[in-house]
């Protein structure tokens, strides 16, 4: 018996020319069903392939009970493939189940089906339901009928560890495949996850994300609610909204022109590209010198929302834009017109202020986490993000400092960062406390802290360490300034300065973005400073005499 059970495995493998078998088990929960004496079955396609003399046999395939649960498996050796299958109560058709319509085959197969690419163990579907128990039934579908060129399809998202894979947001492990033979450029899977609210976007090659456009994007990303099964948010097009159009997409001639002025001006770039949409996100197309600062490219883009940014370079290191992705609705040949590292396409930039000192302060005690033993570091656009990180000095009080000296650009984007700074790993980068009161979206799920310079007045910035907040400071002394008195504090309507002993003081507000709201020069005496239009918050006035400085924490009703 032995040798003919060899022999058939050999016959087996060598009619798959030599493909390598999966060990997969089949469970069902039948816990809403009672037992047929005759026990638990199942049929399929897979049947013959496994070693039961042939194809939808409702009696050769019997599943066992998993100790005294409602569980009940069998596990078979079989090829990579495509397998539809339906389990049966008892040992006829009498007893199969009926297949929900959400997790069949489609086109008229009513089928279960399964995608086998590894050893696999399928989740235990309740007997003709939906999903597990405790979990949900996801399906995703996505329409490839505009793309070429690919040999994989994936989608990823925050429910992937849920749904039992390694981990979130993972390119490669969630693959999608043609089920129905009937659409055969619809790639899709169902996967079994908890009722909530999960992002995810799709993906080709591993590497190739799709751009979701605004009118269906939640923060970038397609967005589905599970709750009740089923959960089918339908066919959707790659990067589109709806389903693919039969026609092809229109293209029209767009060009983009750039205000470079901030990084010309400071010698921040020797050549630029533009990377989105227009390109796959691959980068490459480069902006001519147009002289007077503006650079552009004229390229033909298929019409509809679409979404880029600038990508500067000097000397081969690449530095994106800090802001939001660009968007453009293409419906004719057009034009669009941007101040590089501002938002919106609103037209070119406002002259830069001159060149002006900036110092930096982080507060890592207040934050309360464990500093590196690498030090503190600052990144930006002027340091080529992690490229040129700047290392901070250590000051008393746990507060790390630098100053950057002739600060050229009008607008920068920075942070700080726990660690050694390392492009491929952002985790020790300040993000998850910041939010629209003192960064932006840098288009990616994370926050850049962002100033824009009105003026050529040194600035300094007291910040928490991954916080909107400033420095918890209270009146106190920089140097060797004599105390002043600043009441009331916190401010209603106004607030008096006396500056009884010193002589031609200057006065800044700033808030905790590092913007100068208020300025008074060669004051003296009772200073009255009306509050107008400040909002209510945190800021910083600091007050300079005679090459003395004193800074005090002012907090705005």
């Amino acid at each position: 018996m032995r040798k003919h059970y060899f022999l058939f495995l050999f016959a087996l493998v060598t009619s798959f020319g030599y493909a390598q078998l999966r060990s997969v088990t089949f469970q069902v929960d039948m816990l809403t069903a009672a037992i047929d004496p005759a026990g638990i079955h199942m049929a399929g396609d897979f049947q013959d392939t496994a070693g039961y003399g042939g194809n939808w046999i409702p009696d050769t395939t019997k599943l066992t009970q998993v100790g005294t649960s409602n569980i009940y498996q069998v596990t078979v050796m079989i090829p990579d493939g495509k397998w539809r299958f339906k389990f049966i109560n008892g040992n006829s058709w009498n007893g199969v189940e009926g297949v929900p319509a959400d997790n069949q085959v489609g086109g008229g197969d009513d089928n279960r089906f399964a995608h086998i690419v590894k050893d696999t163990t399928l989740a235990a579907v309740h007997f003709a339901g939906w999903s597990p128990t405790g979990l949900k039934l996801m399906r995703l579908q996505v329409d490839l009928a505009q793309q070429t060129g690919f040999s994989k399809v994936t989608a990823a998202g925050d429910w992937q560890a849920a749904a039992g894979y390694p981990g979130d947001w993972d390119a490669n492990t969630s693959e999608l495949f043609v089920t129905n033979p009937n659409t055969p450029t619809v790639y899709e899977n169902i996967y079994y996850v908890p009722a909530d609210t999960f992002a995810y976007k799709f993906i080709t090659d591993g590497s190739n994300w799709e751009n979701v456009p605004g009118a269906c994007a939640v923060n970038n990303n397609r967005e589905i609610i599970v709750g009740n099964n089923p959960n089918v948010p339908g066919t959707v097009c790659y990067a589109m909204c709806t389903g693919c159009p039969t026609a092809p997409i229109p293209q029209y001639n767009l060009t983009l022109m750039v205000d470079m002025q901030n990084h010309l001006a400071c010698n921040m770039m020797d050549s630029l590209d533009v990377a989105g949409t227009l390109n796959g996100w691959a980068g490459g197309d480069q902006l001519s010198d147009m002289g007077n600062n503006i650079w552009s490219v004229t390229m033909p883009v298929d019409s509809g929302e679409v979404k880029f940014k600038f990508r500067s370079f000097l000397g081969g290191n690449v530095g994106w834009e800090g802001v939001s992705d660009r968007v453009h609705m293409l419906t004719k040949d057009d034009t669009v017109k941007a101040c590089y590292n501002v938002d919106g396409l609103t037209g070119y930039c406002t002259p830069i202020p001159a060149k002006a000192d900036v110092t930096f302060r982080v507060d890592m005690a207040t934050w309360g986490g464990a500093i590196d033993t690498a030090g503190v570091f600052l990144i930006g656009d002027f340091t080529s993000w992690q490229t040129n990180a700047i290392k901070m000095t250590p000051q008393p009080g746990g507060i790390y400092e630098t100053t950057v000296s002739d600060f050229c650009p009008g607008a920068m984007f920075f942070k700080f960062v726990n660690g050694t700074p390392d492009a491929s790993n952002s985790s020790n980068e300040e993000n998850a406390g910041l939010d629209t009161t003192c960064a932006v979206p840098n288009g990616v799920g994370g926050w850049n802290r962002f100033h824009e310079r009105q003026n050529a007045n040194p600035i300094v910035f007291n910040l928490i360490f991954d916080s909107c907040d400033g420095m918890n400071i209270s009146v106190e002394e920089e140097d060797e300034m004599a105390n002043i008195n600043v009441f009331p504090n916190p401010v209603k309507d106004f607030v008096w300065v006396d500056l009884t002993g010193q002589k031609d003081a200057d006065i800044s507000i700033i808030d905790l973005s590092g913007r100068t709201v208020k300025t008074l020069t060669h004051v003296n005496g009772m200073v009255k400073i009306e509050r107008g239009d400040m909002t209510s918050g945190v800021y910083i006035m600091q007050i300079m005499s005679g090459g003395s400085k004193q800074t005090v924490k002012l907090i705005l009703e």
